[in-house]
């Protein structure tokens, strides 16, 4: 049988180690809480750049609307030009 001594030690003992595995417990909270902190902003950056590529093909496909109707009317002249 153990003795008082002995029991009161082992006690300590696993005081100790459940303080350092609450010690641990919290650095793992804080950490998870980092990763909760950063994979939130790259889903913010990732939908702001998904935005900011949706308007760039947007004012793309524009642009590429203006440039065929600048070349329909080129193209009208010239023919009416040579036409002539």
């Amino acid at each position: 049988m153990k003795t008082i001594s002995a029991l009161k030690a082992e006690i300590d003992q696993l005081k100790s180690e459940l303080s350092n595995q609450n010690i641990d417990l919290q650095e793992m909270k804080a950490d998870n809480v980092a990763l909760v902190e950063m994979s939130e902003h790259r889903d913010y950056e990732l939908q702001r750049l998904k935005n900011e590529l949706s308007n760039v093909f947007e004012k793309n496909k524009k642009l590429k609307e203006e440039k065929n109707s600048f070349d329909d009317q080129v193209n009208r002249k010239f023919l009416g030009f040579v036409n002539k």
